[in-house]
């Protein structure tokens, strides 16, 4: 025989873990829960270039609402920057803003990293900032010739990734 043809996902209500999901958080009785949201794509809807991609009315209000609950810890978690996630989610004290996907968290405190102002000495040993710019400058000139190839790409520099 031939190639079955894909078979359709199944509908978000038909799953059972989904149901059981929706009670749990509905429920202010059964202790603490934690959601953790993506932004891009999943909060909010991909747009053209990111910086189209703000957060809509719609998204305020529910951040509000989960905000305003005392049983939830709401974190969002992006590849945004820390001041992206801090200027436009900042006005919402319980949520914990994940900026760079794990690599900084905005706000409250932030995950230890070096300081590229750091220099250490030594035979073979180079600062942070030197192996950053070490590694960024081929990646960045191989990812340049891929964008070229595909419409509506580019390359996005973040603080330890491109």
């Amino acid at each position: 025989g031939g190639a079955s043809a894909p078979r359709a996902p199944e509908p978000l209500s038909a799953l059972p873990a989904l149901h059981a999901w929706a009670k749990a958080v509905r429920s202010t009785e059964d202790g603490s829960k934690a959601i953790f949201l993506d932004y891009d794509g999943t909060l909010r809807e991909f747009e053209d270039s990111p910086e189209l991609a703000v957060p809509t009315a719609e998204i305020h209000q529910l951040l509000r609402a989960l905000n305003d609950r005392e049983d939830l810890m709401v974190h969002i978690i992006s590849g945004r920057s820390a001041m992206f996630l801090r200027s436009h989610f900042g006005c919402y004290g319980r949520l914990v803003l994940i900026a760079e996907h794990e690599r900084r968290v905005a706000g409250r405190f932030q995950v230890w990293r070096p300081d590229p102002s750091d220099v250490v000495s030594g035979a073979g040993v180079s600062s942070p900032k030197t192996e950053l710019q070490d590694w960024r400058n081929p990646c960045r000139l191989e990812m340049s010739r891929s964008v070229v190839a595909v419409e509506g790409s580019h390359v996005e520099e973040k603080a330890a990734s491109l």
